[in-house]
């Protein structure tokens, strides 16, 4: 049976080592990940964090998945910039000082993808308030990637036929894995591929009211203080996904197996009856892919 992790960034996962997945399985990844750990398939969905990472180099050697990731001929740069920026010459000093555009260098590139329009909303909130820290601008108005003919990076839309369903990165990465792990080898096409799927750092949910998150206060996350984000959408898209493949095992990797305390450590309500579901702790699953 084939063995598939993939790693989202809930605090669960805090000081787990990795490196212990390697060889045992594909692992996915999620978003800033690619900080710290290198997996072999890279999932971003949300535009400043997938742009943060092409712009990284990383997607030279890495396979990577975004969203929306459509490259488009550098003749099209201005009239795109102008398109959607509507501001004045003074606005636009205060673009240029904001960084509201974030880009790369072009270098000899001829292709770019470009996200995001709103210069002027951008520039009309930072002229209200000119006291507004920086942290708390967790995003520019304007990502734009010089594209290399050679880097690995494909866009979700092309692979997740019939159609990339707009999930969260984590869920996003899930489906994915199954797509990709249990795809028949040429020579048996109609060989069912049995898949065990450990979901490690998904944690549906914070065992307090803060956002739960391993990269929270940095950029393109939100900050330590806000409110944690209801897991109410990544719940529903897990279940969909686990009912539709009754021949992929999922083990949801917790802390403790289940306590049934906390959010973090208990069994999910919505996956009641399902048979292919487990919760276990991070030793039982080491004893698993041994």
């Amino acid at each position: 049976m084939s063995k598939v992790f993939v790693v989202a960034n809930g605090e669960s996962r805090k000081g787990y080592d990795l490196s212990k997945l390697k060889g045992k399985g594909r692992i996915y990844g999620c978003n800033a990940i690619y900080r710290d750990f290198t997996p072999d398939v890279l999932v971003c969905v949300d535009q400043g964090i997938s742009h943060e990472v092409y712009n990284s180099g990383y997607c030279d050697e890495n396979e990577t998945y975004f969203r929306n990731w459509t490259r488009v001929p550098g003749m099209l740069y201005e009239t795109m910039i102008n398109a959607g920026a509507g501001i004045t010459a003074e606005e636009y000093k205060i673009v240029k000082e904001e960084k509201l555009i974030n880009e790369n260098e072009r270098g000899d590139c001829q292709e770019f993808v470009m996200h995001g329009s709103n210069i002027s909303g951008a520039v009309k909130v930072l002229k209200q308030n000119k006291d507004i820290e920086s942290k708390n601008v967790n995003h520019t108005a304007i990502d734009v990637s010089w594209c290399k003919p050679y880097s690995k990076e494909q866009s979700l839309d092309d692979v997740m036929k019939p159609r990339d369903w707009g999930w969260a990165s984590g869920t996003t990465a899930c489906a994915l894995a199954v797509k990709n792990e249990t795809q028949p080898k040429a020579d048996n096409p109609e060989e069912t591929i049995s898949l065990e799927m450990y979901l490690i750092g998904m944690d549906l949910g914070s065992n307090t009211d803060k956002i739960n998150n391993l990269y929270k206060d940095t950029k393109y996350y939100g900050l330590k203080e806000q409110q944690q984000v209801p897991p109410t959408n990544w719940i529903g898209q897990l279940t969909k996904l686990i009912k539709d493949n009754p021949s992929v095992t999922f083990y949801k990797v917790n802390p403790q197996a289940d306590t049934g305390g906390d959010q973090v450590n208990s069994k999910v309500k919505e996956w009641e009856g399902c048979k292919n579901v487990f919760y276990i702790d991070y030793p039982t699953m080491e004893t698993l892919i041994s």
